[in-house]
């Protein structure tokens, strides 16, 4: 505390000697454990007051470590460690804790502690006195948020890693430790998994929740070039090498010595390592520092093992395998529409967009289509079946996309990379979309399975938030169940945020001036569990011609 840190690390290991049952407790519920120590630090005799102080711990044993790829539903609230590389990085920004408000009448002050993601305001007061309140003052910490991705060393075989998001907290934000969590960083991470629920497009919360690692401490797990401290005798071994005229042949002779030859490869790796000098000519061109190495040979020449020694040297060098990288840009426009078993024809997007796919590369996510998802394909033979798709993959759309036109008036809109079956002197071959030329023939099926029209509702279509008309009767029904689920339409009122005066008269009676919108409508029936799209016929924008809608819309595809 001399030193002006707030806060103080203690390792696990030595805690469990001295206390397991209170190391048990921590691993079992981390917050009230933590927050007990804290508040014991307080009671010491200090030089100064302290305000906020943090008890850190570091060095878990090896069963509490965690993949992320395990994390599960039992181990909320629970201590954990895990390894990874920091892969996203957010500004660091104020978060409230707590707020002080002030009684118009009787001058009491109110604290409120602000422990959700949505900010609370006190309802009542002790005089009995509702309604709104004077804010005095806001009390907040530092936070960040970063993205932790698994360590690629623990995958096994072609498994893709995962991603969890992390959040920091008070010292965890300080400049030194921002310099640690950069991205491409390796580090260690222990905290407790929370939730966070996700949010509808109607404005309610969703059933399915996101996990979110609140962190303790973090540590990097590889040495960065600002901490390492170069004892005497390192500074003079390092001196001597300087002087020795042959250094550069020692270096690369140093690169996997197991593996004899390849110098000139060796070399290159080397001055990619330690990079260039930038510079800046008479004329403004610049050259850059940095190379870009193409190594091309032979299988089993080693490529491989020298590339993964470079990692293990080179500062934040990442290891990745091209199998199915290039698969990657072999897309589709998300309208181009597919057959699926049942024989509805469909667009991809409505099948990709809904999964949540893994990060692969720089904007590109993959994940393995599930057992269900089946397709009519064109096969060599020239006939149509059904058949799983390995993976599916989602990118971001590129600059530049093909659209082939066939005589028939087809169409289809792909990436340059994406091949068609084209058939030439009676053989057929795979070609590139890019390479396609006016006048060659492209395998098309002449006739499609049956398929099936789709119907949809004309509200899950409405983009805005028009009023809904003639819909009161439905809305003070619904008030009905609101004022039996929480007891009264006050409480009701309160609890979702809605005026008392919309639910006793401005929504229910018809009349009253004021109708409700569509989301506010669509939102209270789902508390209630009532489906009403059935009953939005007449809407209008704010002030607007009331238009009637029809209730469903088929969608009829042609090919």
């Amino acid at each position: 505390m001399r030193k002006g840190d707030l806060f103080l690390v203690v390792e696990f290991r030595k805690l469990s000697l001295f206390d397991p049952e209170l190391a048990e407790l921590l691993l079992r519920e981390p917050e009230e454990t933590l927050a007990a120590a804290e508040l014991a630090v307080k009671e010491f005799d200090l030089p100064k007051k302290i305000e906020r102080f943090h008890v850190r711990f570091k060095n878990y044993t090896s069963s509490s470590k965690m993949l992320i790829r395990d994390v599960r539903t039992e181990h909320l609230r629970k201590m954990m460690w895990s390894e990874g590389t920091v892969r996203q990085k957010s500004d660091v920004r104020p978060h409230v804790i707590s707020t002080r408000f002030e009684c118009p009448s009787c001058g009491n002050v109110l604290t409120v502690l602000q422990l959700e993601r949505k900010y609370r305001e006190p309802r009542t007061c002790g005089c009995g006195r509702k309604g709104k309140f004077k804010e005095l003052a806001k009390e907040f910490i530092d936070a960040q948020g970063i993205v932790l991705e698994e360590a690629t060393d623990e995958l096994e075989g072609g498994e893709q890693p995962k991603r969890i998001n992390v959040l920091l907290k008070n010292d965890l934000v300080s400049p030194l430790n921002e310099k640690r969590t950069s991205p491409g960083s390796k580090v260690r991470i222990s905290g407790w998994i929370t939730e966070i629920p996700t949010t509808l497009k109607e404005g309610g919360k969703s059933t399915k929740f996101d996990w979110v690692l609140e962190a303790n401490y973090i540590e990097p797990v590889e040495e960065d070039y600002l901490d390492i401290k170069i004892s005497k005798q390192e500074e003079d071994q390092i001196k001597e090498l300087a002087r020795d005229p042959h250094v550069f042949e020692r270096l690369v002779d140093s690169i996997a010595p197991s593996i004899y030859g390849h110098e000139k490869t060796k070399e290159g790796l080397l001055l990619q390592f330690v990079g260039g000098v930038r510079k800046e000519r008479a004329d403004q061109t610049i050259t850059r520092g940095d190379m870009h190495v193409l190594l091309v040979g032979d299988p089993g020449c080693g490529k491989s093992v020298l590339l993964k020694r470079s990692v293990k040297v080179a500062p934040k060098a990442r290891y990745v395998a091209g199998q199915g990288v290039s698969a990657a840009g072999l897309c589709v426009s998300p309208n181009s529409l597919l057959i699926t078993n049942p024989g509805e024809m469909v667009a991809i997007k409505d099948v990709v967009e809904p999964i949540s796919g893994d990060w692969f590369q720089q904007g590109v996510w993959k994940r393995p289509a599930e057992d269900k998802v089946k397709v009519q394909t064109l096969s060599y033979d020239l006939k149509i079946h059904s058949a799983k798709p390995a993976t599916l993959w989602k990118l971001q759309a590129p600059s530049v996309v093909f659209r082939i036109q066939t005589a028939s008036g087809k169409k289809v809109e792909l990436t340059g990379n994406t091949k068609l079956l084209t058939c030439k002197n009676g053989k057929l071959h795979w070609v590139k979309s890019s390479e396609v030329k006016e006048g060659m023939s492209i395998a098309t099926p002449r006739c499609l399975l049956e398929g099936k029209e789709t119907t949809v509702k004309i509200v899950d279509l409405i983009q805005s938030n028009p009023v809904v008309h003639n819909v009161k009767n439905r809305v003070k029904e619904i008030v009905d169940e609101l004022s039996r689920k929480y007891g009264s339409i006050r409480n009701a009122a309160k609890k979702l945020g809605v005026k008392e005066n919309q639910f006793y008269w401005h929504w229910t009676n018809k009349n009253a001036r004021g109708n409700i919108k569509l989301r506010q409508f669509l939102k209270l029936a789902e508390i209630v569990g009532k489906n009403v799209k059935e009953d939005v016929r007449e809407i209008s924008l704010y002030n607007g011609k009331v238009h009637k809608i029809p209730q469903f819309l088929e969608i009829r595809r042609n090919i």
